[in-house]
Order: structure tokens, then C-alpha cells, then sequence
């Protein structure tokens, strides 16, 4: 746009692949030069990488979402006397305020089976594909797992490690990554 206009561009913020190929992010300001002909000849400005910058903008974005996710909980475990209605109005701030793709709430037996209460967004075919149970495939991996934490269970990259029986599926609707947060109830797993 700007050799079509010959406006000067400002504060422009690019993305750009560096030689090592990892991206970086840059503010360029600039102006092209103009010959007599009309053509660009250099082009004059500066460019600065503020990648670091944006790196703490996703940082900060991403814990004043954590922050508005949990007073939102607390908001709702204040107002909510029912534990469906909880966990179903906790897997909405999840997607809607904690912007995750999906979220779900499972209620693990003692056979390691796995029922699904509540999920959001209510129309995700992930959940509709789980069939209301997990683990009832005779592979209980993520399930035992899960049973046998005693802290949340995170998988940045599901195409690097796999989360159980479930992970091909996982990644066939488009999700990358997975977070499991079990709850205790009398020393094992609750949901």
C-alpha cells in the first residue's frame, strides 16, 4: 500500500521468520525515497524488534485471564448450591473467560471409567464423539494417571506426547494442547 500511496508508514508491527526460522516481532516506521521517474529507490525509517514486548503483552493478557477466570469461579461457587449447575457454569468461564477451546469436568469411578457431567462450548463434537464415557475402551492410561496424581497433569504439544487413547482424537478436532486438574474427594479422585 505504501508504493501505491507513497504514504509514510508508522508503528506498523510485523511478525516476520528470521534466518534461524523462529519469529520475531518488529516496529517499523518508514518512507520510501522517490526518483525523478517516480520509482522507489531506497526506503528510509527504522525497525525495531520488540519481541521481548510482546512476549510480556501475552504474558500479562494471559494472567489477567487466569485472574478473571478464578473470580469468576469464586463468583459462581458463591451463588451456585448445585454441583452440576457448578461444574457446567465453570466449563463456560473456562471457554468464554479463560478463552480455552474446550473444557470439561469428569466424574472418574472406581473401575476407572469416566463419565462426562459438563463441557463447553455444549455443542462440541469432541464431547459428543466421547460418548458421555471415557476409558471404557479397555485403555485406562490417561484415567490411571489421572487416579494416581496428586497435582494437575499439563501436555503443551499432543502431537509430541501422547495423553492416552484419546489423543488422536484430540487432535483430529483441532486441539493441541491439554490440561487435567483433578479433584480430590476423600483421598482419591473425585472428578
Amino acid at each position: 500500500r505504501h508504493f501505491r500511496t507513497r504514504e509514510p508508514f508508522n508503528n506498523l508491527e510485523l511478525r516476520v521468520r528470521v534466518r534461524n526460522g523462529e519469529f520475531r516481532w518488529f516496529l517499523t516506521s518508514g518512507q520510501a525515497v522517490w526518483d525523478a521517474a517516480g520509482r522507489a529507490t531506497r526506503l528510509a525509517g527504522s525497525i525495531t524488534d520488540i519481541t521481548d514486548r510482546k512476549l510480556q503483552d501475552e504474558r500479562i493478557a494471559r494472567l489477567t485471564r487466569i485472574h478473571a477466570v478464578r473470580g469468576a469461579i469464586n463468583a459462581a461457587i458463591v451463588r451456585t448450591n448445585n454441583r452440576n449447575a457448578l461444574v457446567r457454569e465453570s466449563c463456560r468461564i473456562a471457554v468464554e473467560i479463560g478463552k480455552l477451546a474446550f473444557a470439561t469436568v469428569a466424574l472418574v469411578a472406581d473401575d476407572l471409567t469416566g463419565t462426562l457431567v459438563a463441557w463447553d462450548p455444549a455443542d462440541s463434537p469432541f464431547a459428543q464423539a466421547l460418548s458421555g464415557r471415557i476409558g471404557d475402551r479397555g485403555d485406562h492410561g490417561l484415567l490411571d494417571e489421572v487416579a494416581r496424581a496428586s497435582g494437575p497433569m499439563i501436555y503443551n504439544d499432543l502431537s509430541a506426547e501422547a495423553a492416552g487413547p484419546q489423543t488422536r482424537d484430540m487432535l483430529e478436532h483441532g486441539y493441541r494442547a491439554l490440561g487435567l486438574f483433578p479433584m480430590f474427594a476423600a483421598g482419591r479422585v473425585d472428578c
